[in-house]
């Protein structure tokens, strides 16, 4: 019972091939050339899948023609590589605000205090009344460059200077 298989082995060799098989009656099979041309037969077909490939055959009888018709090769489906967009590095922008002396002039009461202090500039108007040594030592800076006046009471203590950064608002041009 191995002629079925046989059938089948030459039938599938003669598909990728592209060929027409006929079959003898002596069942000898005989390939012919395929011309570029499509051959209908109409006649009730079965199909047989292999894998990928589908081949389609009408039934066999003596001197029927066997027509197999060539897989359909498609493309190579190409996945293009994933393009990561560039890193865009802004240098940064300085938000640091400068003043001048007549600038700071200009904030020069209790409600509006700022101060000038060995260049930087700060807003002394939330601690005027939170200062240990009482809220005058703060307004008697406010308006003006008041580095004579801090650096005479807290020259080198680190608590004052760290305090004062909290109310730093810029540099003195």
């Amino acid at each position: 019972m191995k002629t079925p298989y046989v059938i089948f082995a030459v039938v599938i060799s003669i598909a990728a091939a592209g060929g027409i098989l006929y079959i003898s009656q002596n069942k000898d099979p005989e390939l012919v050339p395929v011309a570029t041309e499509e051959v209908i037969i109409e006649q009730p077909v079965a199909t047989t899948t292999v894998a990928t490939t589908t081949v389609t055959t009408p039934p066999v009888t003596p001197e029927t023609p066997v027509v197999v018709t060539p897989p359909v090769v498609k493309p190579p489906v190409v996945i293009p590589p994933v393009v990561k967009p560039p890193v865009v590095v802004t240098p940064p922008v300085s938000t640091e605000k400068t003043f001048t002396m007549s600038q700071v002039a200009q904030h020069d009461t209790e409600a509006d205090c700022y101060t000038a202090i060995n260049g930087t500039v700060y807003d002394l108007t939330a601690y005027i009344n939170k200062h240990p040594g009482g809220d005058r030592n703060i307004l008697r800076i406010c308006g003006i460059d008041g580095s004579n006046s801090f650096d005479n009471q807290h020259g080198g203590e680190s608590k004052p200077e760290r305090i004062l950064a909290g109310f730093e608002v810029g540099t003195l041009k």
